[in-house]
């Protein structure tokens, strides 16, 4: 059931980090672009082209917010050093990709306007499939910070573990089936 009091923002004050609203614009448009742009060149649509076209650009924009946003994050939050090369690394892949995606958008707007894709458009695919290879490795490095070294998170473990979603208390494998033991209660599965 859903629960409508979650639906506010009274902490808003604790909300420093604005990273995370920004990622997923270029994480998911630079893709798409992608994979328009190579169907809509294999093809030759040029409405493939065009809405691939205002993908990468709504991903360049989306990017310098991620890049400002990610750069005001760096240093708001205590971490160790295996976090800190993690954050180092991870934003050397982010900035190298919003500056491809500069020289893409604008190799991108020259060549839209002389309405010339024969020339240049290998070379234009193989750059923007670099662009999305070293995004999806500075994104998994991101992932890496928040989801195993827990950066930037604030960890509020005595109020997970007072409810009805907490881990089993024990869990025992047989062969063929799992015996999980919680509440004093046995499920077999």
């Amino acid at each position: 059931m859903m629960d409508w009091s979650l639906i506010r923002v009274p902490e808003i004050d604790q909300f420093y980090n604005f990273h995370p609203l920004y990622v997923h614009i270029p994480v998911a448009l630079f893709p798409c672009s992608l994979l328009l742009y190579a169907l809509g060149i294999i093809l030759k649509r040029s409405n493939l082209i065009s809405t691939s076209s205002a993908f990468l650009y709504l991903a360049t924009i989306g990017g310098l917010f991620a890049v400002i946003s990610g750069l005001m994050a760096e240093d708001s939050f205590p971490h160790n050093q295996t976090v800190h090369r993690m954050i180092e690394t991870h934003l050397t892949l982010q900035i190298t990709v919003f500056i491809l995606s500069i020289i893409l958008s604008v190799w991108n707007f020259l060549y839209n306007k002389k309405n010339n894709w024969s020339k240049g458009t290998v070379g234009f695919l193989l750059l923007l499939l670099v662009l999305n290879l070293i995004l999806v490795q500075g994104g998994h490095i991101g992932t890496l910070m928040v989801y195993v070294h827990g950066a930037g998170v604030k960890c509020k473990t005595s109020a997970a573990l007072n409810n009805d979603h907490s881990p089993p208390s024990s869990v025992i494998f047989k062969k063929n089936n799992i015996n999980i033991k919680r509440n004093n209660m046995t499920a077999k599965k």
